[in-house]
């Protein structure tokens, strides 16, 4: 049994009306299925706006799907009910984009991390500080930044800051949503080296949302490529990697930059780039990567690709039906 099982997820919005009438919806996530094993690293990938964050807070129960279930070591997330709510909510945690925002201001570190311990009651009142000292610690910080305010940090001091609150809880998840986007490329190395460590230390799990591929690839143990709301292609990270088989996945290998090497493929990315990427309210007919697609064919604008197995892929694409 998958720790995390989703199948078949939508979440739609449904848009203001506008001057001609009923308003259009917007379709953020449609019909994404995958499962996650314990003690993994899950990692979803995509341009912007292709529903990677939405799809996130679904997973935490920060948002309701239109449709669809998750179902977390069996039990069906949004049928849950306070006690064993509580007790999803202890197991997964999520780390977000902007260290900042995901602080308030006005308390202290000390407060910060060991309030959701409180709430949950799971450390002694008289053992609360020594617990916070012992976490900050883990997360290479120092017992005395307790008293601190988050403005006194680092962008990297405070993304620290966030993964200790989140192992507070002792969890067995951690969605990691864009963590590192926000911070400069040195302290990237820092907290990615950092996860990995507390991965191995705790046997944690992640849901790990990124478009940086490089970190993926040295992150993660399965990888799904989404676009415009759906899951493109799924496949184990080394051999999403070597052997890309949709089109989609294969130009945003080849896009991404490598240290010490000369972008050869700039002419790729600019034929994938040439046409903008749909609007996820005006879905093209066909294939959803039809219009950018360098190897598409007269069928591809008409029927609908759906996700097939093919050589230890999952991939949604005309080429492998």
């Amino acid at each position: 049994m998958a720790f995390i099982d989703v199948k078949n997820i939508k979440k739609h919005f449904q848009l203001k009306k506008g001057v001609r009438g009923k308003g259009k919806v917007l379709k953020a996530v449609d019909d994404v299925s995958f499962k996650v094993e314990k003690d993994s690293v899950f990692a979803i990938v995509g341009e912007s706006g292709c529903g990677k964050s939405t799809l996130a807070r679904i997973l935490v129960r920060l948002i309701e799907p239109t449709s669809g279930t998750v179902s977390f070591n069996g039990e069906d997330l949004f049928n849950l009910k306070r006690t064993a709510l509580k007790k999803f909510r202890r197991s997964v945690q999520i780390i977000f984009q902007d260290p900042y925002a995901s602080l308030n201001p006005r308390m202290r570190v000390y407060s910060t991390i060991s309030e959701p311990m409180k709430i949950h009651r799971i450390v002694p009142s008289g053992d609360l500080k020594e617990r916070v000292a012992e976490l900050l610690t883990s997360v290479g910080l120092t017992p005395d930044m307790m008293d601190k305010y988050p403005h006194e940090f680092s962008g990297g001091q405070r993304q620290r800051i966030c993964i200790a609150r989140a192992l507070s809880l002792s969890p067995e998840m951690i969605v990691a949503d864009e963590p590192l986007s926000s911070l400069d490329v040195s302290i990237q190395a820092q907290i990615i080296n950092l996860l990995q460590d507390l991965k191995q230390k705790h046997h944690l799990s992640f849901i790990f949302i990124s478009h940086d591929l490089n970190v993926v690839h040295y992150f993660s143990d399965m990888v799904a490529v989404m676009y415009l709301g759906r899951i493109m292609e799924l496949a184990d990270t080394d051999e999403l990697f070597e052997r890309p088989l949709h089109p989609y996945t294969e130009l945003l290998l080849k896009s991404a930059p490598k240290i010490g090497v000369k972008n050869r493929s700039k002419h790729v990315s600019n034929r994938m780039n040439a046409t903008e990427i749909p609007s996820p309210v005006d879905i093209p007919d066909g294939c959803l990567f039809y219009t950018r697609c360098p190897k598409r064919f007269d069928a591809c604008n008409r029927i609908i690709p759906q996700l097939k197995k093919f050589e230890g892929h999952s991939v949604r694409c005309l080429l492998y039906s």
